[in-house]
């Protein structure tokens, strides 16, 4: 049995995945990571992959010199796939000159670190060679994983040299310079001789990426009549209009998945619920709430468009790359994110999220217990009354603590921000300035100068002729839909919950007529 495959990266540029998968080529391994960062394809060559029914592995190249590194770099991957399914490993690229300088212990050591840490987070791990490092390079004896193995000639057209067929290994990369309909340039060839997609037991997905698949089977699917919230999700959800209406369906379309997965009593416990608060009332106090930062494939996401810390929208976590999400939602559109009438896949940002929660989903689900592995490196106590615990610094609040109780740090700081897991809340932030560390002996002991969203500051006017009113500190942000644009003269509250953007200018969180809220630039208020 021979499995025609290719390895792709961003210097394919953009496949036409459909005609590849029409070539015969049954699998596809693809670099997740470059030096620096996530590959600029990874996620649109995952989709493609999946969408056209191809058997999908990762590989990254390794640039670490210590065990250490190696590990940062593990944790980078597993950031990358965030607990969505492979196919074939992951495949550990070892081929830099400099690491084999080292010598082979050291590679060993760098090696074991990295695949280890893969392993133990649910996946398989493996690794990629040529002959010469799998012969003379790698303490084979402490490295007991498949292994893929490059070798092909000098004069390399494309074609299978049988000669140079190694005799070991799972697979063989054959040529560097293949050519298949749908790449425009050369790719990578391979052939594997172990079905790792036909190993996987039953064959049945994980949880979350059966739910995933679900919802992007949905993607394009719009209300009928538009605008009348009348879709399928509706008819499981209600059996019809509710007292002879029907509900915005975000929320239904959510719970619909999970319905039509079996996996109903993941999801508010099975009840029907089309109200988003109520969502995150539920989540809350199941503890399901995670830090944006740390969100993953399967994750449900809850959205506050005008910033009063109420949830306005409902979707699922397909990606998350370190700075945008990429989610699949119901009920949306590119000109009105949360009424929008259409199944559609969007990009987020971490000031339009209220929340993530995490499903507790089984089956060994990889990637679903948070991100980095807890490392505590001591303990700490907080030293005021309702002291938050934030889900990221300024976020979401996942609870509070009172004076002398107790919790964990891992040295982890972000501002004047402290990264910690408290029992019964899970991980997240709490300010520096208000918890005393093992050994410390002074703390301010009361909460000071602390913003209040619902005090007003002052009363401001428009300076601008027109003013844009956005869900977030930022020209990056949408408009809100309530009350999208000021005009020159109108009077606002202005809150206190001043807000700075990304290139540290400051936001005024306005009141608008005593009932809409959203930030806008300060340089054009004038406080009266």
């Amino acid at each position: 049995m021979e499995i025609r495959c290719i390895d792709v990266s961003s210097n394919q540029g953009q496949i036409d995945w459909k005609k590849a998968a029409g070539s015969g080529i049954k699998a596809a391994i693809l670099r997740i990571h470059q030096k620096y960062g996530i590959d600029t394809c990874f996620e649109q060559n995952y989709r493609g992959c999946r969408d056209n029914g191809l058997a999908i592995g990762a590989y990254k190249y390794s640039y670490a010199l210590t065990p250490q590194q190696a590990l940062d770099e593990a944790e980078v991957v597993l950031d990358i796939l965030a607990g969505r399914g492979l196919d074939f490993p992951v495949f550990y690229d070892l081929e830099w000159k400099n690491q084999r300088t080292l010598g082979k212990a050291a590679t060993t050591k760098i090696a074991q670190a990295f695949l280890g840490r893969v392993k133990e987070a649910g996946y398989i791990p493996a690794i990629y060679c040529n002959v010469d490092w799998y012969n003379n390079a790698l303490g084979k004896s402490s490295l007991p994983y498949d292994y893929w193995l490059a070798a092909y000639p000098t004069e390399d057209t494309g074609v299978i040299r049988e000669w140079l067929r190694p005799k070991v290994g799972v697979g063989w990369q054959y040529s560097q310079n293949g050519r298949i309909p749908g790449i425009s340039g050369a790719v990578d060839m391979d052939v594997f001789y172990k079905d790792y997609k036909g190993e996987k037991g039953d064959g049945k997905m994980k949880q979350s990426e059966l739910i995933i698949e679900k919802a992007r089977s949905y993607i394009g699917t719009k209300e009928s009549p538009a605008g009348s919230n009348n879709v399928v999700f509706n008819t499981h959800y209600y059996g019809g209009p509710v007292n002879g209406s029907w509900y915005p369906w975000c929320c239904a379309f959510v719970w619909d998945i999970f319905r039509m997965c079996g996996l109903s009593k993941l999801f508010y416990d099975g009840q029907k619920t089309a109200y988003c608060p109520t969502v995150y009332n539920w989540a809350k106090q199941k503890g399901l709430i995670v830090p944006k930062e740390t969100a993953r494939y399967g994750d449900i996401v809850l959205f506050d468009w005008g910033g009063d810390g109420v949830a306005d929208h409902i979707g699922f976590v397909e990606g998350y790359n370190g700075v945008n999400y990429t989610t699949i939602e119901g009920n949306t559109s590119t000109s009105n994110n949360g009424n929008g009438g259409e199944v559609m896949r969007r990009t987020r940002y971490a000031s339009q999220i209220q929340a993530i929660i995490r499903p507790k989903y089984t089956g060994g689900v990889p990637g679903t217990t948070g991100g980095s592995t807890w490392k505590a490196t001591g303990t700490a106590t907080s030293a005021v009354d309702n002291l938050y615990v934030r889900a990221e610094p300024n976020g979401v609040i996942l609870g509070e603590l009172m004076r002398g109780n107790r919790f964990e740090v891992d040295g982890k700081k972000s501002g004047g921000w402290t990264h910690v897991k408290v029992a019964g809340l899970g991980v997240g932030y709490v300010y520096t300035k208000y918890i005393k560390h093992d050994g410390q002996t002074d703390a301010p002991t009361a909460i000071t100068g602390k913003q209040d969203k619902t005090r007003r500051l002052f009363v401001g006017k428009v300076t601008a002729d027109k003013l844009s009113v956005r869900t977030w500190a930022g020209t990056g942000y949408p408009r809100i839909n309530s009350y999208p644009q000021l005009s020159q003269g109108n009077l606002v509250d202005v809150m206190d919950f001043t807000q700075k953007d990304e290139h540290g200018k400051k936001w005024y969180y306005v009141r608008i007529a005593g009932v809409y809220h959203g930030f806008v630039h300060s340089r054009y208020i004038e406080k009266q």
